[in-house]
């Protein structure tokens, strides 16, 4: 007798006339073929739109001037986070310097040493920058401790990507100027891959894929935070010049000078590269289908 009663599937509420194909993953609406604006996972218009808004930080496809934008709306909204960190790490990196400076041990291998730690700290110092940057403009903006807390999690993933990637680009200089800056621009955006798809495998080829056909509006931005750093740096290399190099307390207060400098400077990149991973997922998601669009190419 059960089997006799016609159970009526659930309906779309803006289209009655069409059975639903399921509930957005999202917000449980039912949704026809016509309403379902993604499909895996299933979500409507108004969740998608939310969604996409949280993948990208809201800015456009990428270009040139829309990168360079969105880079500082992003650094603005997150200055009250980044610059503390910034002039922290500044200080702890010209520490290291005047420390390896007062052993007065002359031997490269201390010389590299010392390198490779300072550039240790500016590596995970921009990573807890970049997750300060990236939550800020996803509207859920993280302590300094929390963005410190995900980058010693991912701090094994984050360093390996960067040295694959500078490999990468040394190796392309090498051979020629130009593959080199090519590569510079192609997996410009493997550290924002490694910290914010942690679940993506390989960065450098998630990287290779989100800037393919853009690599020159990469480059020019990328440039832009070069400059930036350059101009930082000159405000304590000037004055260590005027001074003198001679050893004592002002050279060693115009080494920590030049370090903050160098990192302050380092936001404008920091800032750039959200802004162009950002605009490099919109720029995929704004390529792809939408379900209308599929359904009329497969149709006969």
């Amino acid at each position: 007798m059960l089997d006799a009663i016609a159970i009526e599937k659930p309906r779309c509420p803006d289209h009655p006339e069409r059975e639903s194909i399921g509930t957005c993953a999202r917000c449980g609406r039912f949704m026809c073929e016509g309403c379902a604006a993604e499909k895996k996972p299933l979500l409507c218009a108004s969740c998608r739109t939310e969604r996409i808004e949280v993948v990208t930080f809201g800015v456009p496809p990428l270009t040139f001037s829309s990168g360079t934008s969105s880079a500082v709306r992003m650094l603005a909204g997150a200055l009250h986070l980044v610059v503390p960190v910034a002039l922290l790490s500044g200080l702890i990196r010209g520490a290291l310097f005047i420390g390896a400076a007062s052993l007065h041990v002359s031997h490269w291998a201390m010389d590299v040493a010392t390198v490779m730690l300072v550039g240790l700290v500016g590596i995970l110092t921009q990573s807890v920058e970049l997750i300060l940057i990236a939550s800020v403009a996803r509207g859920v903006p993280l302590s300094i401790l929390s963005a410190t807390r995900i980058v010693r999690v991912l701090a094994g993933r984050v360093i390996g990507t960067w040295v694959r990637v500078a490999y990468t680009v040394v190796w392309g200089l090498r051979l020629l100027a130009i593959p080199g800056l090519l590569d510079w621009a192609r997996y410009g955006v493997a550290v924002p891959v490694a910290l914010l798809e942690p679940k993506v495998d390989k960065p450098l080829a998630r990287a290779r894929q989100l800037s393919q056909g853009r690599l020159w509006p990469i480059f020019g931005l990328q440039m832009v935070g070069l400059f930036v750093w350059v101009l930082a740096m000159m405000v304590g290399v000037v004055p260590a010049g005027l001074q003198g190099l001679r050893p004592g307390p002002t050279a060693h207060a115009f080494n920590l000078l030049l370090n903050v400098a160098m990192e302050v400077g380092s936001l404008a990149s920091v800032a750039i590269s959200a802004a162009i991973y950002g605009g490099l997922r919109a720029a995929r998601i704004s390529e792809q289908p939408s379900p209308q669009q599929a359904i009329s190419r497969t149709a006969p």
